[in-house]
């Protein structure tokens, strides 16, 4: 009895461990099966993946490459500098519409962008090879060449420039930037420069003085009040007319090279003109100053002229050049005239005093050449003009 009671427990026991047994396998079946079927989806996730990677690749690569080229496209602030870039097939070589960096860096000789209604050069930059820049006739009010260093020519006129920077451009050999709104313009890396038309702009001061080289010189029509060009001994042309000038220095020790018609300073505020040779620039330019003006070989203060000096009316002087006398003129009569007569090196040679004077024939007994009458009456008011000895 209590061997078939242990062999019923026995049994009992085997059962239940066979049965745990079997619960932990089909539960370990099922966990290696869920872990089989995963493996299996995510190898045929990766599967699908790798398929749509393939096909996308090139997809991929070509947007990747539009990205890439259209990095490379200038963006120009001025839809008319591009069009007039576009339109010329030396500058678009490949036609697609487009300005690359690539294009604009291949890009030498002359750039023609003029009469496009240009008002922004920003682009212009990229145009480092560029030896000539011709932008006249346009809009433009600000144009900055610091990236293009090779310019050798620029035409810049008719714009409404108020800003010009070609401090790098230092091998320039002309500029003309005439017709703008410049106040002011820095030539001091611009040592080979041999033609400057800035003419009707608003400038008020012009240094030359290092460049040496200048030939053609057209500063006309600005608000300059003092001008040394004695440093500029090659100039052949030179018109400073309708300025401000109070001071003029040409005596640049070459003035015979600077011909009657290549010669204007008209329309200034000029007294004495300092030159080369005074006989040659009477000879020469004497119509292209002003009636009250005279040349000098050095314009020192005649008399005792000051600040508040103011001048007499219309002084007339014929025939002149003079022979032995000479008539001099006044619009009306001035009392207590001291009458002056320097030579070109600034020494008294005649003075004559008068307590009225209007009109009155002078003598001058006085070798050939070329002095400087002056006029001053007891309110202090003075003239001056030039005399030719024949």
């Amino acid at each position: 009895m209590k061997i078939l009671t242990m062999v019923n427990v026995s049994a009992s026991v085997l059962f239940y461990f066979c049965y745990m047994m079997s619960k932990t396998y089909l539960w370990s079946f099922d966990i290696f099966y869920s872990f089989y079927q995963t493996k299996l989806n995510r190898n045929q996730t990766m599967y699908n993946l790798n398929h749509i990677t393939i096909k996308l690749l090139p997809l991929i690569a070509s947007l990747l490459l539009a990205v890439n080229v259209r990095a490379q496209d200038i963006l120009f602030a001025d839809p008319h500098l591009k069009a007039v870039l576009v339109a010329n097939n030396q500058v678009n070589t490949n036609g697609d519409g487009e300005i690359q960096k690539a294009e604009a860096l291949a890009f030498t000789g002359l750039l023609d962008v003029s009469s496009s209604s240009i008002y922004n050069m920003a682009g212009i930059e990229y145009f480092q090879g560029i030896t000539s820049l011709d932008c006249r006739n346009n809009s433009i009010t600000s144009l900055n060449l610091s990236s293009n260093s090779n310019i050798v020519r620029l035409n810049c006129s008719n714009n409404k420039l108020h800003l010009l920077n070609v401090d790098k451009c230092t091998d320039l050999l002309t500029l003309d930037c005439n017709n703008n709104n410049l106040t002011d313009i820095d030539l001091s890396f611009n040592l080979m420069l041999n033609l400057l038309y800035c003419q009707d702009n608003k400038l008020s001061d012009l240094d030359l003085s290092v460049n040496t080289d200048l030939q053609q010189l057209d500063c006309s029509s600005n608000q300059i009040s003092t001008l040394n060009v004695s440093n500029n001994s090659y100039l052949s042309t030179f018109n400073c007319s309708n300025n401000q000038l109070t001071e003029l220095n040409i005596a640049n020790n070459n003035n015979n090279n600077i011909q009657s018609s290549s010669f204007d300073a008209k329309n200034n505020n000029l007294n004495c003109i300092q030159v080369d040779d005074a006989h040659y620039s009477m000879q020469n330019w004497s119509t292209k100053i002003d009636s009250f003006a005279y040349f000098s070989i050095s314009c020192i203060v005649l008399g005792e002229q000051t600040s508040n000096t103011e001048y007499l009316g219309t002084l007339k002087v014929y025939p002149n050049p003079v022979g032995e006398v000479f008539t001099v003129e006044l619009e009306k009569t001035y009392f207590n005239v001291t009458l002056e007569i320097y030579n070109v090196f600034g020494r008294r040679v005649i003075v004559k005093n008068f307590k009225e004077f209007k009109y009155g024939n002078i003598n001058l007994d006085l070798n050939s050449g070329v002095y400087i009458l002056t006029i001053k009456s007891e309110e202090g008011m003075a003239k001056s003009t030039s005399i030719i000895k024949s």
